[in-house]
């Protein structure tokens, strides 16, 4: 996945605006002051959506939608699907995993960041960062792509919550065909991603398993070795 080894794909959330159903009440008013619905996409290195869940309401997080998704059992029931791991480079064994942001619960199918604290005193943590980051950004690329290929998105859009939500589903299975027509890099010449900065829940403060921290210092060892930080 981009530079990043033992990576299946990277998930996260993107928020749609849409004008709130009657009776709503607050449930689709999001942090960022508007009306959204939420889908939730796991992407791979291609810039296709394997997965996706479409519907979760705005005032609700990512991780806490992905916690009730359909989309995490089933990754749950297919991890003994995913490619068969192996040692890294001499650092020790790495499952293959998703990359996810620090919202989400850190389990060995799923890594995501350190804390900014604790990066900001170790520079091979900090350097596992900007390495994760870089890999998982493209997830955020495909949302802009999107956007900016079907400028439907650009306003808010009008209708019922099902509505919304077909309309959505339409241009992510469009998104995918087109895809395999045009080259990755020719996507992000023809189509700028606009990237939402800002519109990131807080990070979570739980620890994740122990096995799961232990392989992402595996992780760092393998990333400070490979570009000469030891």
């Amino acid at each position: 996945l981009w530079g990043y080894p033992r990576g299946v794909g990277s998930i996260d959330g993107k928020h749609f605006r849409f004008h709130a159903p009657r009776n709503s009440g607050s449930s689709f008013f999001n942090f960022k002051g508007y009306f959204s619905f939420v889908l939730l996409a796991l992407v791979d290195g291609a810039y296709r959506i394997l997965l996706l869940d479409i519907g979760g309401k705005g005032r609700n997080s990512d991780s806490g939608l992905f916690r009730s998704s359909p989309m995490r059992k089933f990754l749950e029931r297919s991890v003994e699907n995913f490619p068969r791991g192996g040692d890294l480079g001499g650092h020790g064994y790495v499952d293959y995993h998703v990359l996810a942001d620090g919202g989400f619960a850190q389990t060995v199918w799923m890594q995501r960041p350190f804390r900014q604290a604790e990066a900001a005193q170790d520079i091979s943590k900090a350097h596992f960062n900007e390495c994760f980051s870089s890999a998982r950004r493209i997830v955020e690329s495909v949302f802009g792509i999107i956007c900016s290929r079907f400028r439907i998105f650009q306003r808010p859009l009008i209708g019922t919550e099902e509505h919304c939500t077909l309309i959505v589903s339409a241009a992510l299975v469009l998104h995918n065909l087109l895809v395999d027509r045009i080259p990755s890099r020719q996507l992000l010449v023809r189509y700028t991603p606009t990237i939402e900065h800002g519109l990131r829940e807080p990070v979570s403060r739980a620890q994740g398993r122990v096995e799961a921290q232990e392989q992402r210092m595996r992780l760092v060892e393998y990333f400070a070795r490979r570009d000469g930080l030891k």
